[in-house]
């Protein structure tokens, strides 16, 4: 469920933290108007095209890899679009944060219904409401985190901290799983050996 939660809220962070900053983004790197459009919508463009992706890609590979995968990407393209000095970096790193907010919203609700049959509604209910807060604190504290560290790149280089914390729940899966294919540790619907 942390896992679940955590992989949630980074559904957004992506697509919001960068209305606020795009006018600073645009001055740095001299990106058109039309090219600043582009960059708020490849996470939608990436949404759309690899919806269908996701749940073969649990389905073949496990929700741990693909979770902790695309939260990977995201962390890996925030800390890109901080660096970058260039319009066409910022978009160039902007689709790995698609492609892993894609791959882990559809794949998000195939490991809801495998993790969680019995109450697949109320976490999912869990999962909105983290993607909700995380949309919020984004929202309400980006510009004071650009104003105390006096730069937009320092504070989307900060944006990619929950990513790279969340993959920790997720790779502790890939381990457990690991352990109980190697029969170290009991399955997840086994008694305890105690």
């Amino acid at each position: 469920l942390l896992a679940i939660l955590a992989a949630a809220f980074n559904l957004r962070i992506g697509i919001v933290s960068v209305g606020p900053v795009i006018e600073d983004i645009r001055a740095d790197t001299s990106m058109s108007s039309g090219l600043a459009g582009v960059l708020t919508t490849i996470p939608f463009l990436c949404m759309g095209l690899f919806a269908f992706v996701g749940p073969p890609l649990v389905q073949r590979l496990g929700s741990p890899r693909v979770m902790a995968g695309a939260l990977g990407l995201i962390a890996i393209g925030a800390l890109g679009r901080s660096a970058a000095t260039a319009a066409w970096l910022v978009i160039a790193t902007t689709l790995p944060i698609g492609l892993g907010i894609a791959l882990i919203g559809a794949g998000l609700p195939s490991v809801v219904k495998q993790r969680f049959p019995q109450r697949a509604g109320a976490v999912t209910g869990a999962y909105v409401s983290s993607l909700s807060v995380a949309v919020a604190i984004v929202g309400i504290g980006l510009i004071p985190l650009v104003e105390a560290l006096d730069s937009w790149r320092a504070a989307l280089a900060f944006t990619a901290l929950p990513a790279g914390l969340a993959i920790l729940p997720w790779l502790g899966l890939i381990q457990r799983r690991r352990g109980s294919r190697a029969g170290h540790v009991p399955a997840a619907d086994a008694p305890p050996p105690w």
